[in-house]
């Protein structure tokens, strides 16, 4: 259907003139190297998640010892514990229930992301070599005299977009993510 409109919109052109390319986003997106440095920047910030957390089990885990070494201990100093135990196994819960979904909130951005820096390259990619449509594999069943671009685009982004830009501008992104949900970095 969009391929019908796109064609119907460009009529001056006849059926052989309409330059149309297909790509396998997904292909492109495991084939740049940011990907993988974005990943694993992401789980590198997973790490000092799970670093917390179990630094705030280990917190519960000695002061349980202490309170359960206790046994002659004053009702006061129980209550002192009991409400220490507690104040940090709030924390923990909450800080669980956080860490879930700041990760899953990191990869979607990052998702997002990288599919923003691919559609970019395809638009720049189309119109520096007059295509009228370049479209991914999974939108369209079959389409005649189409082309892959796959590998060209891969080959475009290395060539034109160097890698370390596209990697620093996803720390400026992810840093941004980071204030605007209150993430610790």
């Amino acid at each position: 259907m969009r391929l019908l409109l796109f064609c119907l919109l460009t009529a001056s052109l006849t059926a052989q003139e309409c330059k149309i390319g297909v790509v396998n986003i997904d292909s492109i997106k495991h084939a740049i190297p940011e990907t993988q440095e974005i990943e694993k920047s992401i789980d590198n910030y997973r790490t000092k998640m799970i670093n917390y957390g179990e630094e705030l089990e280990m917190q519960i885990d000695i002061i349980y010892h202490k309170y359960s070494t206790l046994s002659s201990c004053s009702a006061k100093k129980r209550t002192f514990l009991e409400e220490k135990l507690r104040i940090i196994d709030e924390k923990l819960i909450d800080f669980e229930n956080k860490a879930a979904n700041y990760y899953h909130l990191l990869k979607e951005e990052m998702h997002q992301y990288i599919i923003q820096e691919i559609s970019q390259s395809i638009a720049d990619y189309a119109r520096e070599n007059n295509y009228q449509a370049i479209l991914d594999y999974d939108e369209f069943l079959y389409i005649k005299n189409k082309k892959d671009l796959t590998q060209e685009i891969i080959t475009y982004m290395l060539n034109e977009y160097p890698v370390n830009i596209r990697i620093e501008k996803w720390d400026n992104h992810k840093k941004r993510i980071i204030k605007k949900y209150n993430l610790a970095d």
